[in-house]
């Protein structure tokens, strides 16, 4: 992988560890979820984890993207996938991938 790539997926794992703690604040106060940078953060994670390489967490994130979009309600359960995901691929601050 070219190191570019490797710099720009570190860079976006490591927002996904604040990102973890903002939708975690969304699932426990889902006033929360109508604040505009839990839609803004939802909306870059639809767009940029499948080009980095985390297509799965790219596609929850869309399928949440467009509920909020339309003014629906999000399922605890895509939350939960959701929140799965970014787990899986935060890295906390100062942490180097490895």
């Amino acid at each position: 992988m070219d190191k570019a790539l490797v710099s720009l997926r570190e860079r976006f794992r490591q927002r996904c560890f604040d990102d973890l703690s903002l939708l975690r604040a969304g699932m426990a106060e889902p006033v929360a979820m109508t604040e505009r940078r839990f839609q803004t953060m939802i909306h870059h994670l639809s767009g940029t984890a499948g080009v980095l390489g985390f297509g799965q967490m790219g596609d929850l994130a869309r399928e949440i993207d467009d509920v909020l979009s339309d003014g629906g309600d999000v399922r605890p359960a895509q939350l939960r996938s959701l929140e799965a995901a970014l787990e899986a691929a935060a890295l906390p601050p100062g942490q180097p991938a490895s």
